[in-house]
């Protein structure tokens, strides 16, 4: 059976030619065909995209190249701690989302006052600002 192996002849077609080769060199030109219709199989897929080309209002080219200064540790660590807060305040009562979005997540000069606070929710300002607190107290609890 090995002299079977031994005699066994390897051609390649080359311009309408058939070529006797060796075993190596065959398997290094069935290897580059193989290659080669695999990249003309993907090429409709994988296409080249400049980044002039993301230019538009809402993307920029530049928001794709990674920043080397970026501590992405960091960043995944923030996204989740909003994540796990965004998740508690979901358990609030509207009036004290109404307290924590209105007096504490707006910058200072768009808050509302405590005394606007409680004419809205029809409270007085000190049990707008007890109200404040145990909301501040919970959420250091529960985070």
């Amino acid at each position: 059976m090995e002299d079977k192996l031994m005699d066994k002849k390897y051609l390649i077609k080359v311009a309408n030619w058939w070529f006797e080769v060796t075993k190596e060199e065959y398997d290094a030109m069935k290897a580059d065909k193989n290659r080669h219709t695999y990249l003309k199989e993907n090429q409709k897929v994988v296409k080249i995209v400049s980044l002039e080309s993301l230019k538009n209002d809402a993307v920029r080219g530049m928001d794709f190249i990674v920043d080397p200064n970026a501590n992405v540790e960091d960043e995944v660590i923030t996204k989740l701690e909003n994540e796990r807060l965004w998740r508690v305040l979901q358990t609030l009562s509207q009036e004290d989302m109404y307290i924590v979005t209105e007096y504490l997540m707006k910058p200072k000069e768009e808050r509302k006052t405590l005394t606007e606070i409680g004419k809205i929710l029809g409270m007085s300002h000190t049990a707008v600002r007890k109200r404040k607190l145990k909301i501040i107290e919970y959420l250091r609890e529960i985070l």
